[in-house]
Formats: C-alpha cells, structure tokens, sequence
C-alpha cells in the first residue's frame, strides 16, 4: 500500500481498517509512507509492517475536489517535476526494493506511482477517495485520467458520485469506507465537555481549520444560533492566521477565494464555540455530541458522517453529491443549501429542539 497523506484523516484510517481485515494468514501487508506523521505512530501501535520514505523534495500530484493545486501556485510546476522523478526513477526503485505481488494505491493523487508500478508489471489496485476535479481548461484532468486509465487494473470508489466523475465505471467497484463498530460504540463513555452549561445542546464539528469542509460556513452561522447551542471545533486551528505572504493576499480577496484566518478570529470570540483541537478519542466526543456537522462546499465523502450515524448520532450536512449517498434527509440528519451559513443555523437549532425526530 501507498499513503501520501501526512496527518490522521479518513483516508489513513479507512486504509488501517482495511489492512486489519485482510486474511493474515493468505496476505502480507506492508504500507509505505511518503511523510512520517501521526499516521505512522498510528499505525505502529496497530503493529502494521510499515516503510516511511521521507519523500523530501518530491510532493503527489493532487487533482480533487478536495485537494488540488490552483493556477497560481507555484509547486503546481513542482508537482508535474516531482510526478516524473516518481514515475520513472524514485518510485521505480522502491517498488523494485519491495518487490510486490500488488499494490495498492490509497486515493488517485498517487498516479506516478501507478505509472511506475505498471512499468515493473505489477498489478495496480486504486482507492478513489475524493471526486475528481475538472479543473480550470480540463488539461490536468484529461492527462490525469488518460495516466490512470493505462496503469491502474481495478479502481475502488467510496462513493457512487467518485466513481461517476472518474468515469471508468466497468474498472471500478463501489465500497463504502468501513466503520469499526467497536470503537464507534453507541455505549461508549462520553467526553467531558469544556466549560459547557449542563442543559446546552452540543454539534461536533470535525473538519478542522480546511476551508472544504465549510468551516467558514460554519463560523458564519455562529451568530445565529441561540445561546444554548454550542459548537465543539475539533481539528488544527489557527495555522494560517500570519500568513505575510502579501501576493497571495492580493490574489485572494483579487479573485475571492475565502480565506479562514478572519474567520479563526470570529471563532475564538464566538460564546457559542468551543476549540477542541485535535482528537484521537473521537468516539467519546461524538457520545458527547447530540449531533454531528458536516457543513462541506465542495462534493464529499465524510467520514464523521458514517461515524455519527454508526454511534445514532443525527448529521447536519450540505446537500452535494456524495453526502446525499450517506444522509437520508429527515431521517439520519439533515441535508441544507452548501455554503448557506443562515439554513446551517436553523438546521442546528431544528435538530436540538426537545420535538426533533430523533
């Protein structure tokens, strides 16, 4: 298996539950790691055979609607270098070190690996974890499939609408991210709640300071809710907030792209909010929690969403492709307008009323 991520996210943890199920006796998984993180301490508590390459100088090629380069960055030149040193030198000589059976990619930014992989013969097996975007002239999306369609033997979609935006629809078999049942166990102990009125209705947010997953929004609609209603921020906050980078300024409110440091700032001024930072008891906080929010802008599978439903919690999401596969609107949770932080409110304080359908 190959990880690019450098942090604990759904896609490592998708992956550690997948290579924790896999026949031992039939199967020798191994991981290989392109950055040392939190992930990796993960995994060797978990005692999975792991391999960190410390990749540095050399960074994937992401194309997603959750991640993916802009036009006016710099290493967008530095990622098409880095994707020809993986594909015909690095990469090359790490596979040929290890010499698989198979590999296994775990989402599609790792394509240079796949094109080195196929080069040695080696079968290619990889997880599409996020949508695919089209991006500004469809270039880098037109190269990026035409790579994967030539390299990759079977796709694995978490996602109905990951597998329609790829497009390659008979390589391709759906499977939707696992949940530990054990771990997400509706009778878990609950956390103990930071400095919150006994009587107070409390949403988990797990999306961290990424503007994708609607933070902003989501700080927007602070303002809104009633006083009893309080938001716990779980995630890395504040990381960006000294950017001095004057040029990218300049592009940002040039070209409005949001920009989550004024709303950090709105955040830890809000009555309404409570900084968490980052967990690894996630279930105790969800036990915690009488809902889950998801407020994403862009098309996305989340996995707080099937956590909270695992753990019956209700889920307030936005109405994209992806989340509408994994909230049943009126039913599991609630489904609003992405990006609408006044629906978001009314959602919030509709699903914390004593009356609600849950």
């Amino acid at each position: 298996y190959v990880h690019h991520g450098a942090g604990i996210g759904g896609a490592p943890l998708s992956l550690l539950f997948l290579v924790q199920k896999l026949d031992q006796s039939r199967y020798h998984p191994k991981v290989l790691f392109l950055y040392e993180s939190a992930a990796t301490d993960l995994y060797k508590e978990h005692n999975v055979d792991i391999r960190i390459l410390n990749t540095k100088g050399i960074i994937h090629f992401s194309h997603s609607e959750v991640s993916w380069i802009k036009w006016y960055q710099p290493r967008m030149v530095y990622a098409f270098i880095s994707w020809f040193v993986t594909a015909f030198f690095f990469g090359r000589r790490i596979l040929r070190e290890e010499n698989p059976a198979l590999i296994h990619l775990n989402s599609t930014p790792l394509s240079a690996w796949a094109f080195a992989a196929k080069s040695l013969r080696i079968p290619v097996v990889c997880h599409v974890r996020e949508p695919i975007h089209s991006g500004y002239f469809g270039v880098r999306r037109f190269l990026l499939r035409k790579v994967l369609e030539n390299t990759v033997d079977r796709f694995v979609a978490i996602s109905q609408h990951d597998a329609k935006r790829l497009g390659f629809m008979a390589q391709t078999k759906v499977v939707y991210n696992f949940v530990d049942f054990d771990l997400f166990d509706r009778q878990v102990k609950p956390a103990s709640l930071p400095e919150t009125d006994p009587d107070a209705k409390v949403v988990l947010y797990l999306g961290g300071q990424a503007e994708i997953k609607g933070f902003s929004v989501l700080v927007e609609a602070l303002k809104y809710l009633d006083p009893n209603i309080i938001v716990l921020f779980a995630g890395k906050y504040g990381y960006n907030q000294k950017s001095n980078w004057n040029l990218k300024r300049w592009l940002k409110k040039r070209f409005s792209i949001s920009d989550t440091t004024q709303a950090y700032k709105t955040l830890r001024l809000s009555g309404n909010a409570r900084i968490i930072g980052v967990r690894t008891d996630v279930p105790h906080w969800i036990a915690a929690s009488d809902a889950v929010v998801f407020p994403s802008i862009v098309p996305h599978f989340a996995r707080p969403a099937i956590e909270a439903s695992a753990m019956a919690k209700p889920v307030i999401a936005s109405r994209l492709e992806g989340m509408e596969e994994l909230v049943v609107d009126g039913e599991t949770g609630l489904l609003v307008p992405a990006g609408d932080a006044q629906s978001l409110a009314l959602s919030l304080i509709h699903i914390s009323e004593p009356t609600r359908p849950y």
